[in-house]
C-alpha cells in the first residue's frame, strides 16, 4: 500500500516518459503537416491530414497537462493510482502504435500496440474509477481516435491486417531507394512484392511453388481473406460517420475545447451524396472479390493512383497496355463462359483454382501497366515503366507455366496467346 505522495511521484514520472514518445510523434507530424497545403475553403485545415492521428497528436498533450494539474490537489489511493498508471501505459502503447505506423511503416506492430486502447476504454466505461479529476473522461474522449487512426492505417493499406494475419503474414513493400530509381530491376522487384502483398494466392505459390495443393490452398485462403476484407468493409460507414462527426467539432486552434464537450453532437445529414451503406461506397472489385465482371478494374486502379495528380495522362496509349487489353479481356470472357457452362449443370458451380490464379495474374499485370506513370513522374526516368513491363512478362510466364502444368481445354488458347504476348512485350524492354 502506497501513500498519495508516492502515487503522485510515480504518475509524474510516467507522464514525463510518455511525453518523450509523444515528442517523437509530434516532431514527425508537424514536419509533414508543414508541407501540406491548406484546404481552399478552410485555411486552418490541411489537405491530406490523417483523421484520428491529428487529434491524437493535438489533444494528448492537453490530457497529460490536465492530469498533472489535477493530481496536485487530489487524494490518490491504490485503486486510483493503479488505474491512472494503467491508462498512461495504454496511452504510451497507443502512441508507440502511431509511431510504428506513421514513422516506421510497421502496420503489424501498430495493430498490436494500439489494440490496448479500446480494451481500456471498455473497462473504464463500464467501471469508472472514483477519481474526481478529468483524466478518465479525457481518455474516453480521445480513445476512439486511436481506433479511427488504426482503421485508417488499414484502409490506406488496402487490406485489413486481420485478414493478412489470418492467412500468410506479409507487409506492403517499400518503394525502391532513391539511388535505385533508375533501376528497372528494382522496380520489377517492387511490383512483384506488391502483388504478393495484395494477393495471398500469388504470395503462397511464389513461396511454396506451383502445385495442385498450393493452388487449392491459395484459392481457399484468398476467399477467406476477402471474406475478412468484406466484413471489415461493413464497418466503413460507421467509421466514416465517426470521422465526419468528430472532425466537425474539433478545432486544432483550440484542441482542449474538444475535451470539454459534454458530448459529441450528431452531424446533420447534408444530403450531398455521402455513402449511406457499404454497398453504396464499395469500389469496383478485382477478380478475387467478385468473380464475374471486371471491366472497370484497370480504370479504378489508375484513378486511385492519379487521384491527387494534376496531370491527365492517357494510360490507354501505353503500348503494353494496348497489347495486354485484348488478352486480359479474352481470359475473363473465357473463364466466364466456362463458369456459366458449369452453372447450367450444377446449382453450385465451383471455379477451378487454376482459373483464379490465371485471372489474378492477368489483371495484376494489366492494372500495374495502367497505373505505372505515377512512378515514372516521381522517379523522373523510364525505369518504373520498364520495371512494370518486366512484371507483366513475369505474370505472362507464370500464366503459361500454370496452363501447361494444369491443362484445361478452355485454357489451351490462353497458354498459346500468353507466349505470343510476352514475346511482343519483350521487344519493348531495353536489353
Amino acid at each position: 500500500m502506497q501513500n498519495t505522495s508516492d502515487w503522485k511521484a510515480q504518475i509524474a514520472d510516467r507522464i514525463t516518459e510518455l511525453k518523450q514518445t509523444l515528442h517523437k510523434l509530434e516532431s514527425h507530424f508537424y514536419k509533414v503537416d508543414s508541407m501540406l497545403p491548406p484546404e481552399p475553403d478552410n485555411p486552418h485545415k490541411k489537405l491530406g491530414r490523417l483523421e484520428g492521428l491529428d487529434r491524437v497528436v493535438f489533444i494528448t498533450p492537453y490530457v497529460l497537462r490536465r492530469l498533472g494539474a489535477d493530481i496536485n490537489n487530489a487524494q490518490i489511493d491504490d485503486a486510483i493510482g493503479q488505474a491512472v498508471l494503467e491508462v498512461l501505459n495504454g496511452l504510451e502503447s497507443g502512441l508507440k502504435g502511431a509511431v510504428a505506423w506513421i514513422i516506421d511503416d510497421k502496420i503489424q506492430d501498430a495493430v498490436k500496440l494500439t489494440d490496448v486502447i479500446p480494451q481500456l476504454a471498455r473497462k473504464y466505461t463500464d467501471h469508472p474509477p472514483a477519481f474526481k479529476g478529468r483524466f478518465f473522461r479525457d481518455f474516453l474522449r480521445i480513445a476512439p481516435d486511436f481506433k479511427l487512426m488504426l482503421w485508417l492505417s488499414e484502409y490506406l493499406e488496402g487490406i485489413p491486417q486481420s485478414a493478412v494475419n489470418g492467412t500468410i503474414r506479409r507487409q506492403r513493400p517499400k518503394l525502391p531507394e532513391m539511388d535505385d530509381y533508375n533501376s528497372a530491376e528494382s522496380w520489377f522487384n517492387y511490383y512483384k512484392k506488391e502483388a504478393q502483398f495484395e494477393e495471398v494466392i500469388i504470395a503462397l505459390i511464389d513461396k511454396e511453388g506451383l502445385t495442385e495443393e498450393s493452388l487449392q490452398k491459395g484459392s481457399k485462403l484468398m476467399r477467406q481473406e476477402y471474406d475478412e476484407i468484406n466484413r471489415a468493409g461493413q464497418q466503413f460507414v460507421e467509421y466514416y460517420q465517426q470521422i465526419e462527426t468528430r472532425g466537425a467539432v474539433f478545432d486544432d486552434e483550440n484542441p482542449e475545447a474538444f475535451l470539454d464537450l459534454s458530448e459529441i453532437p450528431e452531424l446533420e445529414n447534408d444530403d450531398e451524396g455521402e455513402p449511406t451503406s457499404y454497398a453504396d461506397s464499395e469500389s469496383p472489385e478485382p477478380w478475387a472479390r467478385s468473380l464475374p465482371q471486371i471491366n472497370d478494374w484497370n480504370k479504378h486502379i489508375r484513378e486511385q493512383d492519379y487521384e491527387d495528380d494534376d496531370e491527365d495522362e492517357d494510360f490507354e496509349s501505353d503500348p503494353v497496355y494496348k497489347i495486354l487489353k485484348p488478352f486480359v479481356h479474352n481470359i475473363l470472357s473465357t473463364l466466364r463462359r466456362e463458369f456459366d457452362k458449369q452453372a447450367r449443370k450444377s446449382s453450385e458451380p465451383v471455379r477451378a483454382p487454376i482459373d483464379d490464379y490465371v485471372a489474378i495474374l492477368a489483371l495484376k499485370s494489366h492494372a500495374r501497366v495502367a497505373s505505372h506513370r505515377v512512378w515514372v513522374n516521381m522517379a523522373k526516368n523510364p525505369a518504373p515503366r520498364y520495371g512494370v513491363y518486366m512484371f507483366a512478362m513475369e505474370c505472362l510466364a507464370q500464366i503459361g507455366q500454370a496452363t501447361e502444368k494444369f491443362p484445361r481445354p478452355y485454357l489451351k488458347q490462353i497458354a498459346i496467346d500468353a507466349v505470343k504476348v510476352r514475346e511482343r512485350i519483350a521487344k519493348l524492354v531495353p536489353k
